[in-house]
């Protein structure tokens, strides 16, 4: 929202610089409250005895609701789920169960490749769970978990709310980096209104006019002044040494 606002006080400057980012700092702005919208819920639950966390899929905003409980779209991220084998890796990964057990999931393997810990399953191993257990809750991803390679829990809600959590942090990413992008787009507005004041004080000095010693210094340390407002300047105490010989002569 500061970036939006921003955006529009820009877009109210006269210098072109500015005007020029209006569209650019408006659009970053309008990503990144969309992004924050869309993933501000969510955030998984600890289960004891375990290192990584499960996720609910109503914990979750309207709109990865909406998206993931789409047949059409629901049916092709499966296929891709399948395809990468990260379930069928895990017993690769972790050879022993005390391994698996320590292990910590990522949200796509701890939602799609077991079932949910209330489910009451026992783990043989990092890619098969003991069925033949009656589950102690009524959660239907129990019975939508199978063995089979291609089955898993692709269809259970936690599958969809690992995806869920998966997306959320990668926007998260892109959210960072348009901030990034949006402070580098400040620095540059910044830096170049600055030496557009320098450049009009230059001219007038060199129209003619002979500079006197303070006159030579008040020159370097608008200069100075001008650097260190875009983090460019060097000689730190140019101008405390201006006021010390100014303060001198009076």
């Amino acid at each position: 929202m500061v970036v939006i606002v921003f955006g529009v006080w820009m877009s109210t400057r006269h210098d072109a610089c500015r005007k020029s980012l209006t569209i650019p700092v408006l659009s970053i702005g309008a990503v990144i409250f969309l992004i924050f919208i869309v993933t501000n819920n969510g955030s998984g639950h600890s289960v004891t005895g375990l290192r990584y966390k499960e996720y609910h899929l109503q914990d979750y905003s309207s709109w990865f609701l909406k998206e993931l409980n789409s047949s059409h779209n629901w049916k092709r991220l499966r296929v891709c789920l399948v395809k990468t084998e990260n379930c069928n890796n895990l017993s690769k990964k972790y050879k022993t169960l005390k391994q698996y057990k320590l292990a910590k999931l990522s949200p796509i393997e701890s939602g799609c490749c077991r079932p949910p810990s209330e489910c009451g399953y026992p783990a043989v191993n990092a890619s098969y769970y003991d069925l033949s257990f009656h589950p102690v809750s009524p959660n239907h991803d129990c019975k939508r978990y199978k063995n089979s390679r291609a089955v898993k829990c692709y269809d259970c809600d936690s599958c969809k709310a690992g995806v869920a959590q998966y997306m959320k942090t990668e926007w998260r990413v892109v959210a960072i980096f348009n901030v990034v992008l949006f402070a580098v787009l400040v620095r540059h507005c910044a830096s170049s209104l600055s030496y557009t004041l320098l450049d009009a004080v230059r001219d007038e000095v060199l129209q003619g006019a002979k500079l006197s010693i303070e006159e030579e210094s008040i020159y370097a340390c608008i200069h100075e002044l001008l650097l260190k407002f875009v983090g460019r300047g060097k000689n730190k105490d140019q101008c405390l040494q201006l006021e010390m010989n100014l303060g001198n002569s009076y």
